[in-house]
């Protein structure tokens, strides 16, 4: 064979690993999400979201995810730190492994840390998690202050580490009623991220109106979509 034909089937062969190479990898549209999030934003018009805390009693805190499980509802849990990691580490991998979030709520309710104060707790709170989870790769994207008080020690650790603060409009204690949730819903700077935590007043109430609460709908009657935070916004970028 003559080395004029050698030199083209090289080439030949070589071009389409080339092309292969230089096709530039498909991008998504990144999801723009605020910095601190009250509730009342644009893309949660349509969406109600439920926030988990403290978690403290683990009997209860398995009944409410399967609960949400059942209803096909996903949440965002913000566990304490000193909490989770006495739990049975299969419950919280069945959480994440469900589509549930799993959030920063510090490791023992402790509020107005320092900058170096809330970045050891954090540390210790993430890898405490990874363990948990058996997942060294799982990222916090969201955070929650204790009593929901932040301050600017907070702000500025949050957006130096790229997190997300989450508010909250609602909560589920004995005596709130389905009209004022939706009054809170329907209002200019209303919105709908509710509270909830793992213990039998808040469970009551949402074995008793967790079916009211799906069948809401907007001012345009649009029904109202039970999602995590992430949900949310991807949704509305989706829907756009």
């Amino acid at each position: 064979m003559s080395r004029f034909f050698i030199v083209v089937l090289i080439c030949l062969w070589a071009y389409p690993l080339a092309a292969q190479e230089s096709t530039p990898e498909p991008t998504l549209p990144e999801v723009e999400i605020p910095r601190v999030i009250y509730g009342n934003e644009p893309e949660l018009k349509n969406n109600i979201l439920i926030t988990i805390d403290d978690c403290i009693d683990e009997v209860l805190t398995r009944e409410m995810f399967e609960f949400l499980v059942e209803r096909e509802i996903t949440a965002v849990f913000f566990p304490l730190g000193s909490e989770f990691i006495e739990h049975d580490p299969e419950l919280w991998r069945e959480i994440v492994a469900a589509g549930f979030e799993v959030g920063y709520h510090t490791r023992d309710h402790i509020g107005n840390m320092t900058i170096p104060e809330l970045e050891e707790d954090f540390a210790i709170f993430e890898a405490d998690l990874r363990v948990v989870l058996d997942d060294p790769d799982y990222e916090i994207r969201y955070v929650r202050p204790p009593y929901g008080l932040w301050d600017r020690n907070w702000l500025d650790w949050a957006e130096a580490n790229d997190l997300h603060t989450v508010r909250w409009n609602l909560v589920t204690r004995y005596d709130l009623t389905m009209e004022y949730f939706e009054a809170v819903l329907h209002h200019a700077q209303g919105g709908g991220i509710v509270l909830v935590h793992p213990r039998p007043t808040d469970m009551n109430w949402l074995e008793n109106h967790l079916d009211e609460v799906i069948a809401l709908t907007t001012d345009d009657d649009t029904p109202y979509h039970l999602v995590s935070i992430t949900q949310a916004f991807s949704d509305d970028l989706a829907e756009d």
